[in-house]
């Protein structure tokens, strides 16, 4: 009897992690969640409702590079446009406690960095880089380079990376800065 009860209480723990939803999923209903959040309290002006979202280094980087800490960010709500809103092309990774949110919107790419915190998901960077409007307004070694031959640093870096995790956050940056 004890055996039986054994093999059936070993079943049961080995079929249980299958029915919940892994960590990334559980992750990606959070950030999900969350960026409806910020962006409802974009929208609202609701400065309360945003810093809740935020992490306390949180800065924001906006098309024509000036960069807002969070404090500044809670001065200009109103000046921000909400997460979502004409947003193409997003897509949602995630290292370990990091996700990124990457897209386009309007003329610019942006790039949301989610940490995940003792006190759960906290929106950390937000960057938004400029699309050129035509090939003429790309950078000049760009144009003298043709398409993606040139080795910037971008390509190339003085850092070997050991994990998985270090391997996909160094490559999605590396895509990041590619494509800015």
């Amino acid at each position: 009897m004890r055996h039986v009860t054994f093999v059936l209480a070993l079943a049961v723990a080995l079929t249980l992690p299958t029915l919940r939803p892994t960590a990334a999923q559980d992750g990606a209903d959070v950030v999900r969640a969350n960026e409806q959040g910020v962006a409802a309290a974009i929208r609202n002006k609701d400065r309360r409702a945003l810093g809740t979202f935020l992490a306390a280094k949180f800065t924001w980087v906006d098309p024509t590079g000036t960069t807002r800490p969070k404090s500044d960010v809670m001065k200009t709500i109103g000046l921000l446009a909400p997460p979502g809103q004409d947003e193409t092309d997003v897509k949602t990774n995630f290292y370990g406690p990091i996700a990124t949110v990457l897209g386009t919107r309007k003329d610019a790419r942006f790039v949301r960095v989610w940490v995940k915190r003792l006190l759960g998901w906290r929106l950390l960077v937000v960057m938004e880089t400029p699309i050129p409007r035509e090939a003429s307004a790309r950078a000049s070694v760009e144009a003298a380079a043709g398409e993606g031959d040139c080795d910037n640093p971008c390509r190339t870096v003085p850092f070997r990376p050991k994990t998985d995790v270090d391997r996909a956050i160094l490559a999605a940056w590396q895509k990041t800065k590619t494509l800015e």
